[in-house]
């Protein structure tokens, strides 16, 4: 995983503490690891009354979303803007 850019490997790329940049990588390199967390995210949002993993301008932003803005962009676009998200370090190491 690390030689694809992810910084950390702990997870297997399901990190519920990674940003839009770990998850536009997820959904690049592993599109059925990106679905189980989206997946996942939708039954937890349920259950907990609208959890979304990922924020964006201190929004709730799904990962559902997420999905839909890259295949709307087209992955040109899409996976160009990745450093725009990556500089900020995962939770995890926080």
């Amino acid at each position: 995983m690390y030689e694809l850019g992810f910084s950390h490997a702990n997870c297997g790329g399901r990190c519920i503490k990674g940003g839009i940049g770990h998850y536009k990588k997820l959904f690049k390199f592993w599109p059925e690891r990106f679905a189980a967390q989206e997946e996942m995210e939708q039954q937890f949002s349920k259950e907990v009354n609208e959890y979304t993993i990922l924020r964006r301008n201190n929004e709730p932003f799904t990962l559902k979303q997420l999905r839909e803005e890259i295949e709307c962009k087209g992955s040109q676009l899409a996976f160009g803007d990745l450093q725009l998200d990556e500089h900020l370090p995962c939770a995890c190491f926080i």
